[in-house]
């Protein structure tokens, strides 16, 4: 055998390797894709995700008849508090951590659901825990992020890193709200008229799947991804027109009243 014909089967011998390689890191979530990781959602992704979040057809479509997360209504729990009210809107809290799977599977719906009622700009990639349950969930961190709207306020405090290590503290009216209503998180008060401790979306359906992945699939109604997220925002949007008292528009949306009939109490 000639040294050329030696040096190409070498050559395809180390690329078929390379590709095993390559194949395996993606399906152990192990890829370098945490480069990513704090870095700032790209601005295509981020207007993808409003998109997705304003499309009425798709909202309708994926509904909540065939919503394949958890039972949204064992998590979510009617209050009659006082109105939870912040720079003279009604808030929304939401208290996670970055290590948290089921804070990471809640977020994608929640930033879905108040998409419909204002707009981020901040957010960062992130991923639950390495060495928790569904590691390495791909999600979103609400650090440093700012979340704008005419209709409510968002409050969001991620208290522990990937890594557990202490990140933000709650300010004193958030940590009364939580200490009364939170048994678990995530942790979400819709102007303390629903809340909810747990995720009504479950992590494994993101494992293994990149964040544009994700928001390509989000796009199709039919998927795993979409009927369970999608869906999940349905729920999310329902709360919080209960919250602001159906002030928005989206509050008028056939999905929304059959969330609420089906979920809200």
């Amino acid at each position: 055998m000639d040294s050329a014909r030696q040096n190409l089967l070498l050559y395809a011998g180390i690329s078929a390797i390379i590709v095993v390689g390559i194949g395996y890191l993606l399906v152990n979530n192990v890829f370098a894709t945490s480069a990513l990781y704090n870095q700032t959602i790209s601005s295509s992704q981020l207007s993808a995700l409003s998109t997705i979040a304003n499309n009425q057809s798709l909202a309708e479509t994926v509904g909540v008849n065939a919503y394949i997360g958890l039972n949204g209504s064992a998590y979510i729990t009617n209050i009659t508090g006082s109105p939870l009210i912040y720079n003279g809107k009604p808030e929304i809290l939401y208290v996670g951590a970055e290590f948290c799977p089921y804070c990471a599977a809640s977020r994608w719906a929640l930033i879905l659901a108040l998409m419909r009622f204002g707009n981020f700009t901040g957010l960062k990639y992130s991923a639950s825990s390495s060495t928790d349950v569904y590691p390495s969930t791909p999600t979103f961190s609400f650090v440093n992020s700012t979340f704008t709207s005419s209709y409510l306020s968002f409050n969001a405090f991620e208290t522990e890193t990937r890594t557990g290590q202490p990140l933000m503290s709650l300010d004193p009216i958030s940590q009364n709200v939580f200490t009364r209503y939170g048994n678990a998180i995530p942790f979400s008060d819709f102007g303390n008229t629903y809340v909810e401790s747990g995720s009504i979306t479950v992590p494994s359906i993101y494992q293994n799947l990149q964040w544009g992945t994700i928001i390509s699939d989000l796009s199709l109604p039919a998927t795993q991804v979409s009927q369970a997220t999608v869906g999940s925002a349905n729920i999310y949007t329902a709360e919080i027109c209960a919250a602001i008292n159906n002030t928005a528009p989206v509050c008028g949306q056939e999905y929304v009243k059959a969330a609420r009939d089906k979920f809200l109490t």
